[in-house]
Formats: structure tokens, C-alpha cells, sequence
């Protein structure tokens, strides 16, 4: 059990650095108008990811105060074996960061980071995070509106920039707890 609350600790800690991150560069002026239209017309969270049942988990007031001026909106679930961060975005921004920064940041070692594809063709940037006792399996990729996936931040950033990715974009993380080896 103190390893799941440790988890959870440390799923909240990157959350909350995701949307501290956020909270300091703020978007160009000519975009803040946009971006505050665009948030209402934003699909809804998914119940289900991945043929699992997602819970959606509450975010703190700490983590809500983080999202500052962040173009978009942020989401936090569980699907029982996972912790799932999505976070829509309606214009380009260097606000979005990747969760591999925020893993370092809080002192974990990162390893095998290498792209990976999943059962519907769509690539991933997938690494394992370790921190003391604790090793976890982090994917993570940004999808357009028109399905193009990006496997890294800055990719995703300058097609956008460039008009030849079209928003809004769903980012989304998926950290799961490896189990100890026996």
C-alpha cells in the first residue's frame, strides 16, 4: 500500500510541476482572446481510454492555482492500474511541457527512452522514470485534431506554429508502477 500512496504522491508532484511550468510563460497577447473561446468548445473527457474505465480523479486547489494562464484545460484519471494526465490545448505554446522535464525535475533517473507503437498504429515516447525504490513506465504523445501524432514536444510545437498541425491537441501521459521483481 505505501508504494501506491507513494505513486500517487509523486503523480501529483508531476502534475503539479506540469502546471506550474504552465503558470510562467504566458501566451502572446494575440492569442489569450482565442485560446479563452477555444476552452469552451473543448470535447469533453473521455469515460473510457483504452477499452478501461477511467476515474476521474479530483485536482487540488494547488494544482488548479498552477494552471494559471494555460491554454486549455488539464485532467487527471486512474484506470485502476494507471495514472492518466490529459491535457487539451487550443494554440501553440511553449506552456506545454514534456513529462520526461518533469520527471527529472523531481530527481528521478530516466532510462530507456525510445519510441514506441501501440495497437492502433500510434507512436509513443515511452521511458522509464526511477526514483529510490520506485520505477515507473511513462508514455506519452501529443494527437492533433486530425490524428497526427508527435512523440515530442517541440516537433508538435513548430508544425503547429507552422499551421500544418491543426488544434485543438490532446497531450497525454500515462505513468504506470512497475512491479518489484522477485
Amino acid at each position: 500500500m505505501k508504494t501506491k500512496d507513494n505513486f500517487q504522491t509523486k503523480i501529483y508532484l508531476l502534475l503539479a510541476i506540469l502546471s506550474f511550468a504552465s503558470a510562467w510563460a504566458l501566451p502572446a497577447k494575440n492569442h489569450t482572446e482565442l485560446s479563452l473561446n477555444l476552452n469552451k468548445d473543448l470535447p469533453a473527457w473521455p469515460t473510457f481510454y483504452q477499452g478501461k474505465k477511467l476515474k476521474h480523479l479530483p485536482l487540488s486547489k494547488r494544482e488548479k492555482s498552477f494552471l494559471g494562464n494555460f491554454p486549455g484545460k488539464l485532467a487527471r484519471f486512474s484506470d485502476g492500474h494507471r495514472q492518466i494526465i490529459m491535457r487539451w490545448v487550443t494554440i501553440p505554446t511553449r506552456q506545454l511541457h514534456p513529462a520526461i522535464d518533469c520527471f527529472r525535475g523531481l530527481g528521478f533517473t530516466i532510462s530507456n527512452i525510445k519510441i514506441s507503437q501501440d495497437s492502433n498504429n500510434h507512436h509513443w515516447r515511452k521511458f522509464t522514470a526511477t526514483l529510490n525504490t520506485s520505477k515507473y513506465t511513462v508514455r506519452e504523445h501529443i494527437m492533433d485534431a486530425n490524428n497526427l501524432v508527435f512523440t515530442d514536444t517541440s516537433s508538435w510545437y513548430w508544425q503547429a506554429m507552422l499551421n500544418k498541425s491543426k488544434g485543438p491537441w490532446l497531450a497525454i501521459t500515462i505513468a504506470k508502477l512497475q512491479q518489484p521483481q522477485e
